[in-house]
């Protein structure tokens, strides 16, 4: 686990901590960014300086590795051998025509991660605004022999005719056969972050701004698989998803058996009518930290 936070020993657990320490390229993209750096521990900082901290990481490992954000579930049969065969450097899903997700990224050596951190502030010196999405996205693009898609937005899917990269989500489709999850699937199967809506979340709603419409899509689980497959219309072949981007931060979901009862019971009822669901604990801490933020305004000279 790569973190800058002082998580100490996890027990009983195989996992090693590797800790990040911040540099001058940290600081001089907190200098560039001109996000809001109170939302969420600066988030829009930490999200694209993550890439040097994964460049540091693939400078000690020396060998192939995914990073895997922390609020992504992936399955017990994750084609790990299929992605280290690929003949490409770095590999991620697209979520619409100008953005990717590093979600799930492949990265196959050191120079392609320095590569990837040394543009990310290019980046940042160009467009103050931009976000590790746009980077990747830009990424591909500028370096299309370095860089492809794993598969999650099928060349079928909506405003997907008019993609730069189609083609690569074509070829990712043959060479994969399988899907991975940039963020449409768990938050369609799950809701989005209910601290964004104080506790409020929705299941099974659509995004119109997506490629992906995975209420027109047909998800099932089987016996042999508790983890999502899609249904091709056409055929009947399923085809298996490898991730689940839970936005909603619900940890009974990393939970082995917890989770894989609520997979299962998603998958069930994913052709249902739109939900709207409250987290009361959420809107609790919510409420309390929003209060907090007002009484230290008043305090402070």
């Amino acid at each position: 686990m790569l973190t800058d936070q002082d998580v100490g020993h996890l027990s009983g657990t195989s996992l090693r901590i590797h800790h990040l320490s911040q540099d001058n390229r940290w600081h001089e993209l907190n200098s560039s960014l001109i996000h809001p750096k109170d939302f969420r521990g600066n988030f829009w900082l930490t999200s694209l300086a993550r890439f040097f901290a994964l460049s540091d990481f693939a400078e000690i490992h020396k060998e192939p590795f995914l990073h895997i954000e922390s609020d992504v579930l992936i399955s017990n049969d994750f084609p790990f051998e299929t992605l280290s065969e690929l003949n490409y450097d770095l590999a991620f899903p697209i979520v619409s025509n100008s953005q990717a997700i590093a979600s799930t990224l492949y990265i196959r050596n050191h120079s392609a991660a320095k590569l990837l951190a040394n543009y990310s502030l290019k980046c940042s010196r160009e467009n103050t605004s931009t976000t590790d999405m746009l980077v990747l996205y830009n990424f591909m693009t500028e370096f299309p022999d370095l860089a492809t898609i794993l598969p999650s937005a099928f060349s079928n899917a909506r405003s997907l005719e008019s993609l730069s990269c189609r083609q690569k989500v074509i070829d990712s489709e043959v060479y994969f056969k399988a899907a991975f999850d940039g963020f449409d699937f768990g938050r369609f199967l799950f809701g989005d972050d209910p601290r964004n809506a104080r506790g409020f979340s929705i299941l099974r709603k659509k995004d119109p701004n997506s490629f992906l419409d995975v209420g027109n899509l047909t998800l099932v689980t089987t016996e042999n698989r508790t983890f999502p497959s899609i249904r091709v219309k056409s055929n009947g072949d399923l085809i298996p998803l490898h991730s689940l981007h839970i936005h909603s931060k619900n940890l009974s979901l990393f939970r082995f058996e917890k989770g894989t009862e609520l997979i299962v019971r998603a998958v069930e009822n994913s052709s249902l009518p739109p939900q709207k669901i409250f987290v009361f604990t959420v809107f609790c801490k919510s409420a309390m930290q929003a209060i907090w933020r007002r009484i230290r305004r008043k305090i402070t000279p």
